[in-house]
């Protein structure tokens, strides 16, 4: 996980690259996690991140890097079908079922007796309450790390790489002035570069500080 800087995934980013990496203030405490799974309580670890702030490319980095194997929790449909002794990384954690819960925690319990190792991604604005007290106290014990709100130098490298992956060239002035007035917030910063893009193209305008400041200070995102 030392190699190159974590750039976070935004719609653009899809290769999840280890080489797009990217130490800030916002994933220094997720960066650690990473790089220290000796440390994890039961070979056992969670990321706790809102939408969009790049909780599945951190997952697919792990997983490329520990021999894991990479699940959506929302896809799975059979816990026992799942290998248990080798790594496992599980995304959007928060939507395990409640009916599945008794089934995961007899795949829980056959990971930690075969040495291997869980990374698990959840929102916390979508997670539930676990039903299962045994489970409940299991996913509790999880080493954890959380991506934080973003911060200006964050800020600046996703916005210039969004528009780098768009083929869009943008002043500096725009960049400053988008970091300067934007919400602290992974998915709002996605919304709004997502909208400049497309309205960019279907005006045929440019992205200038006025273009820009028509949608900070509007509902049209």
């Amino acid at each position: 996980m030392e190699k190159g800087q974590l750039v976070f995934n935004l719609a653009n980013i899809e290769n999840f690259n280890p080489d797009d990496f990217f130490i800030s203030d916002s994933n220094t405490e997720v960066s650690s996690l990473l790089k220290e799974t000796e440390n994890w309580y039961n070979g056992s670890a969670s990321i706790l991140g809102m939408s969009k702030s790049g909780k599945t490319h951190l997952l697919n980095i792990w997983s490329s890097y520990n021999n894991a194997a990479l699940f959506n929790c929302n896809e799975i449909n059979d816990w026992n079908s799942i290998t248990s002794n080798k790594n496992i990384a599980i995304d959007n954690f928060h939507l395990l079922k409640s009916d599945d819960e008794s089934e995961f925690l007899q795949f829980y319990n056959e990971l930690v007796m075969n040495k291997s190792k869980i990374l698990v991604a959840i929102d916390p604005s979508k997670n539930k309450k676990i039903a299962l007290k045994d489970l409940e106290s299991r996913v509790n014990s999880f080493t954890s790390a959380r991506i934080n709100d973003l911060d200006d130098k964050l800020l600046r490298v996703l916005i210039i790489k969004y528009f780098s992956n768009a083929q869009i060239i943008i002043d500096k002035t725009v960049i400053e002035f988008i970091v300067s007035r934007t919400e602290r917030d992974y998915l709002y910063l996605f919304s709004l570069l997502e909208t400049l893009n497309y309205e960019s193209l279907k005006s045929k305008n440019k992205i200038t500080v006025p273009f820009v400041r028509n949608f900070l200070t509007s509902d049209r995102i």
